[in-house]
């Protein structure tokens, strides 16, 4: 980004975001991906004709649309990343968005299956044997076990 953008008085944020998405272009993102950050960043530079630099601004803004979490978390992400590129170019002294979790909370993982006793798995087979049906069970416990059913 050229200086005299960075020492602009009034940060415009329609100018700063036409120079975000040749930034977008430059660095090599997906035509969708690009499509994506323009159609998010329309809107929160339509409602915001000059640069939030108060992390409140851009809370009430999110809080404003109604979004579920998961739908907020992503666009706070291409927020964040519109405010990280204006860090790089020395528009702005920090960004407002604070690293770190945005969006749903992660979910606790999963319980995993306690170790030591094999689960056992039983199925039962039908086999020709000789000229007739022979009924067979197998069994698996680390080992397989096929015995006739009695």
């Amino acid at each position: 980004m050229t200086t005299e953008i960075a020492q602009k008085t009034s940060l415009a944020t329609n100018d700063l975001l036409t120079h975000f998405l040749e930034d977008c272009q430059t660095r090599g993102l997906s035509p969708g991906t690009i499509k994506t950050y323009r159609m998010y960043l329309r809107h929160f530079t339509s409602e915001n004709p000059e640069l939030p630099t108060e992390p409140e601004t851009i809370e009430k803004w999110l809080s404003a649309r109604g979004e579920s979490f998961s739908k907020r978390g992503n666009v706070l992400k291409i927020i964040q990343s519109f405010y990280d590129y204006l860090w790089r170019s020395d528009v702005i002294p920090a960004s407002p968005i604070p690293p770190g979790v945005m969006g749903r909370p992660r979910k606790p993982p999963k319980a995993k299956r306690p170790r030591g006793r094999p689960r056992k798995a039983t199925n039962n087979v039908d086999k020709v044997v000789g000229g007739g049906v022979q009924k067979f069970t197998v069994t698996f416990t680390g080992t397989i076990t096929i015995a006739p059913t009695v």
